[in-house]
């Protein structure tokens, strides 16, 4: 994280390069020496939103040694509109970096249900960092599939895990209303965290009133 917060502080330091005008003058300012032209050809091809801009993006990630900068690449992909952008956010999934993984648990999160995608997502739920547990939770929680529940449910049983990403997929399950998120929170009423075990106890008395209805 150290370097890249140093990363973003270079770069606001650089003076702007010119105006980026097409693609194949993003795709050289790719491979510039300089960070800021990599950075503001990421930014031109992430607006232009299309299959031959993605794809640029997903063959500088491998080589681009600025964590901050791959990041940046995994924030400006639309997984969902391409394979080529899909492809690159699923290699940022074991990026050797916490940030960038946690930007891919941020980008392949709305694709929960899709096979592939699952894969990659109940990796990151196992991942060694709290803070990309905690992104995954987050991201997955915006929308209660039956996936992101078991995606979530499956944070909250590592009970060898760190407590926090496991007390926010509580929250997370709680929050969700539905049956099966309740009933994911059933499984742990006799936790040893106080916090998920609470959780636990409110997820019972609402899969109760679910079922009443």
């Amino acid at each position: 994280m150290e370097r890249i917060i140093f990363s973003l502080l270079m770069l606001s330091a650089l003076p702007c390069m010119a105006e980026i005008k097409d693609q194949p003058a993003a795709e050289a300012a790719l491979n510039s020496a300089s960070a800021k032209d990599r950075l503001d050809a990421i930014s031109y091809l992430g607006a232009q939103r299309g299959d031959t801009a993605y794809a640029a993006l997903a063959a500088r990630f491998p080589d681009e040694k600025d964590a901050y900068l791959r990041v940046k690449i995994v924030e400006a992909l639309d997984v969902a509109a391409s394979t080529w952008a899909y492809n690159c956010a699923a290699a940022a999934s074991a990026d050797a970096n916490k940030a960038v993984r946690a930007s891919a648990a941020a980008a392949i999160a709305p694709l929960a249900g899709r096979t592939d995608a699952d894969k990659a997502l109940k990796a990151l739920a196992k991942d060694p960092a709290e803070t990309v547990r905690l992104e995954l939770i987050n991201s997955l929680s915006v929308r209660p599939s039956t996936s992101a529940v078991s995606i979530i449910g499956s944070a909250l049983a590592d009970k060898k895990g760190p407590a926090r990403p496991r007390r926010a997929a509580a929250a997370a399950l709680g929050n969700m209303g539905t049956a099966a998120a309740a009933e994911e929170l059933v499984k742990h009423l006799s936790d040893q965290d106080p916090e998920v075990k609470a959780a636990a106890q409110k997820g019972r008395a609402a899969l109760k009133k679910l079922r009443s209805k």
